[in-house]
């Protein structure tokens, strides 16, 4: 995208670009919608990600997901879903879902 690190020239940067449309993903969930960029995922690698200890990763750095996860392998439990889109519709139980708009 040709955006650098420093803040002010990507601001500045931005405010010179014309604005273009983007496709999102949007999800519907208990607490309300949710949008998403790229990629939305859920399920067991999802609940490793949020479960793992942030005292864990700054010691053991993306080992402490692997640690967490194999901690919780006895204790996977399937998520309920309802998948719409056009001309698509899925309900069921899953493990591990990862829904991508994205095109590589």
């Amino acid at each position: 995208a040709g955006i650098g690190d420093e803040p002010l020239a990507a601001l500045q940067l931005v405010s010179e670009c014309a604005a273009r449309p983007i496709d999102l993903l949007r999800i519907e969930a208990e607490h309300g919608p949710h949008w998403c960029a790229n990629v939305a995922s859920g399920g067991f690698g999802t609940d490793v990600t949020v479960e793992t200890d942030e005292g864990l990763k700054k010691v053991l750095g993306g080992l402490a997901y692997l640690v967490t996860g194999m901690a919780r392998l006895g204790r996977i439990e399937p998520v309920r879903a309802r998948l719409r889109g056009p001309d698509f519709a899925w309900e069921g139980d899953f493990i591990a879902l990862g829904i991508g708009n994205g095109r590589q």
